[in-house]
């Protein structure tokens, strides 16, 4: 692999009207020595002639494949990438000006696994809100709990990828989080930034954007708790954390696909300095005793 190259994989389904935003973000961005690819991995569209990136950018490549979903699409990128440093960005969000080769040092300097920082939400247009983070450490045990990486920020050091296909295509949610886990189980050397990297956009028809059923997300659940528990084996020093996290999920979403429970729970959490976890938790046990009367 090209230690001097960037390789930035945005895969992209439909975005026709959208893409060149996300692609001109990632050519606005100052990257002091090193080269740039932009790999576009076209998942099936069928709203335009995605070959028009490739012939009106530089670096730009675009890859197809059919309607296989966004982690494939994203292990194809991952497979073309001739990059030591990858980094992704959903075709709909932007990454902000001077904020690749700040991540990027910090990736050489720091002999990391991976790096990622917040960002601006926007909702139908609408800015919702500013999403910063506490810089942060060795975040496996933190991520656990709430999947602080958003795709978008991301960057790796491909060194320490075990195999090309990270992204897991069973799953249509979590997938980013499972594989963050994944890489970070084995190397726990990586850092949040408190820095915003990019401007996210969700839509009605993103896949952010959509509530699942009850049963769908119970079932995506159950699947990731599979996988986590490969990941870190019962002598991990985080596996006691991985399944207090798999409880702490199961409360969540329980709460959050009942509405009484989720107005209570915020009611708590506003005038609480309890954690979350002890939040969900009490309003769990409380449901029980009443069920149980």
């Amino acid at each position: 692999m090209d230690e001097n190259l960037i390789s930035v994989i945005i895969p992209v389904y439909n975005r026709f009207t959208r893409l060149s935003l996300a692609i001109e973000s990632v050519i606005s961005q100052e990257t002091d020595k090193f080269c740039l690819e932009i790999l576009v991995i076209n998942d099936g569209s069928t709203d335009g002639d995605y070959s028009f990136f490739e012939q009106n950018y530089n670096n730009v490549k675009v890859l197809h494949q059919n309607n296989n979903g966004v982690s494939s699409a994203r292990n194809l990128g991952i497979k073309n990438a001739q990059g030591q440093w990858l980094f992704f960005l959903d075709s709909d969000d932007q990454w902000i000006k001077n904020t690749l080769l700040k991540r990027l040092n910090y990736l050489i300097n720091n002999d990391a696994v991976i790096i990622s920082g917040g960002h601006i939400l926007f909702k139908d247009g609408i800015l919702k809100k500013s999403r910063p983070y506490q810089k942060s450490k060795n975040i496996l045990k933190t991520i656990l709990y709430d999947n602080r990486i958003g795709t978008s920020s991301v960057g790796i050091n491909r060194t320490f990828l075990k195999r090309e296909n990270l992204f897991n295509t069973e799953f249509t949610i979590k997938e980013d989080w499972l594989a963050w886990i994944s890489i970070l189980s084995n190397h726990d050397k990586g850092i949040i930034l408190s820095d915003k990297i990019f401007y996210k956009y969700e839509e009605e028809d993103s896949i952010t954007y959509n509530k699942k059923t009850f049963t769908h997300d119970i079932e995506q659940l159950l699947l990731l708790s599979s996988y986590l528990k490969l990941y870190i084996s019962p002598i991990h020093s985080e596996y006691k954390s991985m399944k207090k996290a798999i409880k702490y999920r199961r409360l969540k979403l329980f709460i959050e696909h009942n509405n009484f429970l989720k107005s209570f729970t915020k009611t708590i959490n506003y005038f609480s300095i309890l954690n979350k976890y002890t939040i969900l938790s009490i309003v769990f046990n409380l449901l029980i005793k009443f069920k149980n009367r």
